[in-house]
């Protein structure tokens, strides 16, 4: 059942974080960033908040050029560990 539409906080988040999974792969964040810096609306909090957590959750050796250049947010460090402990948290499954 839906309570309504998601928060705009909510919406830009996913915008923000769909962005760098697009560019997961590509070989320099330069895209990423421009793509980045037309989105994300002069809200800083969140875009360290959503970019950190995804270089925590994402990175990997194919995506580490991208996370490299993500660093140069400022204040994604802060939220690295967040998204460290999401991917370690395992998947959430039905009993069998």
């Amino acid at each position: 059942m839906s309570h309504g539409p998601l928060h705009p906080d909510t919406l830009l988040g996913i915008r923000l974080a769909s962005i760098c999974s697009r560019h997961r792969f590509d070989a320099d964040a330069e895209g990423a960033l421009a793509e980045l810096r037309a989105a994300y609306a002069g809200r800083m909090d969140i875009l360290a908040r959503e970019i950190g957590t995804w270089i925590g959750y994402y990175e990997d050796e194919h995506a580490r050029a991208l996370c490299d250049g993500l660093r140069r947010i400022p204040g994604v460090e802060e939220w690295t560990p967040l998204g460290r402990a999401r991917r370690g948290a395992g998947r959430h499954e039905t009993p069998r």
